[in-house]
């Protein structure tokens, strides 16, 4: 993820609160090692059953829950 801007963040903050409160349920997992050909592979299959799958700073996510 490239630099953000304080707007930018907040952008993204309130999407992920939006989506935090319409979700019944949510996964929080390290992916560090993951090989970027398997990581297209589960956004790919992610995406195939209608899951939402993000990729966000750590600081970010704990003020959108």
């Amino acid at each position: 993820m490239t630099d953000l801007t304080l707007n930018d963040k907040k952008f993204v903050v309130t999407n992920l609160k939006t989506l935090v409160n319409q979700s019944l349920s949510m996964l929080l997992v390290d992916y560090s090692g993951l090989k970027a050909v398997d990581m297209v592979d589960l956004r790919a299959k992610a995406r195939k059953e209608n899951v939402v799958l993000k990729v966000v700073r750590n600081t970010l996510a704990k003020k959108s829950i």
